[in-house]
């Protein structure tokens, strides 16, 4: 685990361009990598990690907190765009109900709107810091959502009360809180 958490903070600041520095990411640690397969077959799609300064004591807190996160999300396979689509629909259509995806709509459309066609090893990234969230595809800042409300709603996709994933909730969680 040690090995991954330094290739992974080499990677982020090797990054050019609208990448992360040191000085944005000085104490992040990599507390959680959960494998994301499919099927019944156990078909590999991507690695999913957690990053934060501190444990917690529970997935509400590290959702409520003012303190930076980030998710990593490496995809192990060729995807389309429209599946990662459908996959950011079904996301929030399973941690948000219909007024609350109402209230929020402009913003799944336009993080929906950053989903490109994934080749393996590719990664996105999700910072989560004042209220917002960036996104980053490998190189590039693709755009900054501002909303706490949309930043709880997003990252409670995989540790809130009503993640997409038990199974992923209990493995991103199971080495990050308290």
């Amino acid at each position: 685990m040690e090995i991954i958490k330094i290739c992974f903070f080499n990677f982020l600041i090797l990054w050019s361009g609208h990448s992360f520095t040191k000085e944005m990411i000085p104490d992040f640690k990599l507390k959680s990598k959960f494998l994301v397969e499919y099927s019944i077959f156990k078909i590999d799609i991507q690695y999913i990690s957690l990053l934060t300064n501190k444990k917690y004591k529970t997935a509400n807190e590290i959702i409520k907190s003012p303190e930076p996160k980030l998710i990593a999300v490496e995809y192990l396979r060729d995807l389309d765009k429209d599946i990662l689509k459908e996959a950011w629909d079904v996301s929030y259509k399973t941690v948000l109900d219909k007024q609350q995806r109402g209230e929020l709509k402009t913003l799944i459309s336009k993080m929906k709107s950053f989903a490109r066609d994934v080749k393996k090893s590719d990664k996105v990234l999700l910072y989560f810091v004042d209220d917002e969230v960036q996104y980053f595809f490998n190189q590039t800042k693709l755009g900054v959502l501002k909303s706490k409300k949309f930043q709880e709603a997003t990252i409670s996709i995989w540790i809130g009360e009503k993640p997409v994933s038990e199974e992923m909730r209990a493995g991103m969680l199971k080495s990050i809180l308290l």
